[in-house]
């Protein structure tokens, strides 16, 4: 025969189950935790009428009540089982009024053809207040790993990481500083390169400017020069006047002039 702790073993599946029911008017709240010793359910009604009531498994609960399922493949199934139905919100309160008092009993498997019934008792108010608080304590240990939130959201932050030793905080500094290097380095180069490109930029528009500059003022140079440049080619080509030399013909002054004698005549008297 296995153990208690071995039949208890089956029933972790079982711990730390939170479930609403609603019947009527009536809202409960379903606390199931499992550990070694005893499966414990608690049942919370809500309401201006609030009350807890509490019910236990322990290992002989248990052969008793699975007695045809005693092997531990059976006792893993009902087990399992149960944690489906809870899940799935299976559930029931028996014996329950406004007005009820004493004990009750919880309901698990309501759509299964063997359903598993608890009976529940009503817990003193002081035993109450201490289960109440004990829930608000771990909550709020739960709700430390979502930044203090009560309720987790799509937007949850990470928890922060915990503080380093100096020795080791420094050397985690070194290893980010080495890995930002890189890049670091990676922006100083694309920086250059486009500084570099802008100014290659730049003055290929420059040269283009000149080369529009000189290209209109060749234009204008070759629409209003002929005129002008016709006239000193003409100038240039056109040969001085050679000076006439000293006794030289004026029709052809490369020869002698030619010398005219005057004739003269007898006098008729003679």
């Amino acid at each position: 025969m296995d153990s208690d702790s071995d039949v208890l073993s089956h029933f972790g599946v079982l711990d730390e189950l939170i479930q609403m029911i609603y019947q009527g008017a009536s809202k409960f709240v379903v606390i199931s935790e499992a550990d070694d010793v005893r499966w414990t359910v608690h049942l919370g009604l809500s309401g201006s009428n609030a009350r807890w009531w509490k019910g236990t498994w322990d290992a002989r609960d248990i052969r008793k009540i699975a007695d045809s399922h005693s092997s531990r493949n059976a006792l893993q199934t009902f087990a399992t089982r149960l944690a489906d139905a809870f899940v799935q919100g299976e559930l029931h309160v028996g014996n329950w009024s406004p007005n009820t008092s004493g004990s009750i009993n919880l309901t698990i498997g309501t759509t299964t053809k063997a359903p598993t019934h608890i009976d529940l008792h009503e817990l003193s108010l002081q035993d109450a207040v201490n289960f109440s608080a004990r829930m608000f304590t771990s909550i709020a240990l739960q709700a430390q790993s979502r930044r203090c939130r009560l309720h987790s959201t799509g937007s949850t932050l990470p928890p922060p990481p915990p503080a380093l030793p100096p020795a080791e905080k420094s050397g985690e500094e070194e290893l980010r500083r080495l890995q930002a290097e890189p890049e670091a380095q990676h922006q100083a180069a694309s920086s250059s390169a486009s500084t570099s490109g802008v100014r290659l930029k730049r003055k290929a528009e420059e040269a283009e400017e000149k080369v529009h500059v000189l290209e209109t003022q060749l234009a204008r140079a070759r629409t209003a020069g002929p005129t002008s440049d016709s006239s000193k080619l003409v100038s240039k080509t056109v040969p001085a006047a050679v000076p006439a030399r000293k006794g030289a013909s004026l029709a052809n002054p490369t020869r002698k002039a030619r010398k005219y004698q005057a004739l003269e005549f007898d006098d008729d008297d003679e």
